[in-house]
């Protein structure tokens, strides 16, 4: 479901993802990117209560962006390919996954502060 919000880089003053997708509830975040062709360079499809992540069955590579509970970047994985496990990542509360080549390594670094609203 496409939550009209935006996903923005609050320390790099930058936009992330124009269109943020949820998914919030346990068959939502089951399936995520599964099914999937392709997905929009300007969407994110934020995973709630996730600190990993598999692209097994996927038939594109991703970004993936992981946050605590105050959307601090923890770990970020850039162009992670189909049938990958990422690590567990500990202080991760939830997960933001791009396309892959969406986000540039000069956009992101462990510690910035991202925003999701309007």
């Amino acid at each position: 479901m496409t939550m009209s919000l935006k996903l923005t880089n609050q320390t790099k003053k930058s936009l992330l993802a124009k269109n943020v997708l949820l998914a919030d509830s346990f068959a939502k975040r089951s399936k995520g990117l599964l099914g999937k062709k392709s997905f929009k360079k300007e969407n994110t499809l934020w995973i709630k209560r996730c600190q990993s992540i598999h692209t097994f069955f996927m038939s594109f590579s991703l970004d993936i962006i992981f946050v605590d509970k105050d959307l601090k970047v923890t770990n970020i994985y850039l162009d992670l390919k189909p049938w990958r496990v990422t690590p567990y990542a500990f202080k991760a509360k939830s997960v933001f996954e791009f396309t892959a080549g969406t986000i540039k390594p000069e956009t992101i670094a462990i510690g910035d502060q991202l925003y999701v609203g309007h």
